[in-house]
């Protein structure tokens, strides 16, 4: 960054030298972004032939729509990640030379951005109240792509938390832990007032992610400075705070849907739904047609188009029991249509567990039996859920492995464990129960089940070893210490975690990933919920954050005035 100089002279002229070039980048980054922003629209406008409703076509539609999609989604991370590039450069000029290439709407936010990247603690928090402010009525949902979301209104929503992340990023980093937590109380409070059609997509759980694991970060670093056992300190510290965490988590949680399975909770709607399959199953859900692109065709052109395509092209001779059934007014045709498009949205939604099903099991052969599939998913969907209301521990645990705080790490566990060992057992004897009722097993459910919500902590430790693993083996350790580890945690985990043969499994999927991120060098993209490592964090007092834990849900706008703390 660009620090003041004198008005005169070698330094004054120097400084205009570096202005300039900075400025240089910032017109290159517009440039970029208006063409960007054609490629966006010329994409958005090119229109896909019609299928014509037989499997073959709709599968080439799908084809085509998929890559029309990938390439817009595409686009906008491009915008989001030079919006991110013109966000820094503006930070690193001086402020008079910054603020004739900001926006109106964005100058709060980026006085506050000033602050944060130059580790100006105090400023940073009388300046966030305003920018705070600033963001009320900006847009923070979007309709997905598929869903019929417009690539605008998701470029607006996204690029708001692109600065939403910057800011808890920096927040937390500063030590502002009490602040950080209103920062995503603001996020949450602008989804809620969000008013777009259709099914909204959410990304609040990036935005809680950033936060938490910044504030752990913080924490992990102050209680360094501390007197007493800093483990000791650290857990009772971050029981504290992640509570805090746990209930705005659960509060989100009870608004949002976490997969299309989880309506068929909902007993009117399960006995409707299996009804319907025992009644007409066998020829709309015969697996030959349960293809992907088959599928996703149908959902974005409509169930309604669908079941007009069959009327029109059905046998004579072979009538569709739906179609006569519908001709007949036995079945009420809104019903049929909502039934159909929860059975498609969710098969395709667990597309994983559909494979297995079809390949593992002789109740795929007959499509009037497809309920036992879905109540497999009724079950998986009931823990997803408490799996969900857990993500807090398990984001503060990931932070202490990552940290190398493993003693602390294994208290964490432990507490989760007794916290979780009733729900879990619940789960485990529900699906045995299933499991006996339809003589039926899928492996990737039962694996998913015995993981009592705590395994997936094993998974951190493995990922923490990673790093250190590979800067042995590169110093010429060739027994690696980290990686003789690994390799008994991975066998720990593999004893009782078979896995399908479908897939690759999710956690092995995260292991390779961590793995070329460090061996390749890769570059963190513009969605980091990780602080790059040149930028320092600041530590609290003890003192400082029982201040802060004190007024934890005060208003920002309401905080009486504390003593400055320097930077």
């Amino acid at each position: 960054r660009i620090e003041q100089a004198e008005p005169d002279g070698p330094a004054r002229a120097k400084l205009d030298e570096i202005t300039e070039a900075i400025e240089e980048w910032l017109r290159t980054v517009r440039r970029n972004q208006q063409g960007l922003q054609q490629l966006l629209l010329a994409l958005w406008e090119y229109q896909i032939p019609e299928p014509s409703g037989d499997h073959d076509s709709n599968v080439e539609y799908d084809f085509h729509l998929q890559n029309k999609f990938y390439l817009l989604q595409t686009v906008i991370n491009a915008l989001v990640h030079y919006g991110t590039a013109e966000r820094c450069l503006l930070c690193c000029l001086p402020a008079e030379a910054a603020s004739r290439h900001v926006a109106r709407e964005d100058e709060q936010l980026m006085k506050l951005f000033h602050a944060v990247f130059r580790d100006d603690v105090n400023r940073a928090r009388s300046l966030l109240p305003a920018a705070l402010a600033s963001l009320a009525g900006r847009p923070l949902l979007y309709v997905a792509l598929d869903s019929g979301g417009h690539p605008q209104r998701i470029l607006a929503a996204r690029s708001l938390q692109r600065d939403l992340r910057l800011t808890l990023l920096h927040m937390s980093r500063l030590g502002l832990l009490r602040e950080t937590w209103h920062v995503l109380k603001t996020a949450y409070r602008l989804e809620r007032a969000s008013r777009i059609g259709g099914v909204a997509v959410s990304e609040f759980d990036h935005l809680f992610r950033v936060a938490l694991q910044g504030t752990v970060d913080c924490l992990i670093t102050s209680v360094e400075t501390w007197d007493g056992d800093p483990d000791e300190n650290l857990i009772e510290t971050m029981n504290r705070v992640v509570g805090h965490y746990a209930n705005q988590w659960r509060q989100h949680s009870r608004n949002m849907r976490l997969s299309c399975a989880e309506r068929l909770r909902d007993e009117i709607i399960w006995d409707d739904v299996r009804e319907f399959i025992t009644r007409y199953g066998a020829s709309f859900l015969d697996v030959r047609l349960l293809t992907l692109g088959n599928l996703r065709t149908i959902l974005h052109n409509g169930v309604e188009w669908f079941l007009s395509q069959m009327a029109e092209n059905q046998d004579p001779l072979h009538s569709e029991p739906l179609i006569e059934a519908l001709d007949n007014e036995e079945i009420d045709f809104d019903l049929a249509v909502d039934i159909l498009e929860l059975i498609y949205e969710t098969i395709v939604d667990e597309y994983d567990r559909f494979l297995e099903y079809n390949t593992t099991t002789t109740h795929s052969d007959y499509g009037d039996r497809f309920y036992c599939l879905l109540e497999f998913l009724r079950l998986e969907a009931a823990y997803r859920r408490d799996e969900w209301n857990m993500l807090p521990y398990e984001i503060a645990h990931r932070v202490l492995t990552r940290r190398g705080k493993l003693a602390a790490a294994r208290v964490w566990e432990q507490q989760l464990a007794q916290r979780t060992a009733p729900l879990a057992d619940t789960h485990w004897a529900a699906l045995q129960k299933l499991e006996k009722r339809y003589g039926m097993h899928l492996p990737s459910v039962s694996t998913h089940l015995n993981e009592r919500f705590v395994k997936p902590l094993a998974v951190n430790r493995m990922l923490a070893l990673i790093p250190q693993a590979i800067a042995q083996l590169q110093e010429g350790q060739l027994d690696s210490p980290a990686f003789a580890e690994l390799t008994r945690e991975i066998d720990a985990y593999l004893a009782d975690a078979p896995g399908s043969g479908i897939d690759v499994p999710e956690w092995l999927q995260q292991l390779e990933k961590e793995v070329k991120r460090h061996v390749e060098s890769e570059d963190r993209d513009g969605d980091t919920e990780e602080l790059p490592a040149h930028f320092r964090i600041i530590p609290v007092s003890h003192d400082q954050l029982e201040r802060q834990l004190r007024s934890w849900n005060r208003s920002l706008h309401y905080a009486r005035r504390r003593r400055p703390r320097s930077g």
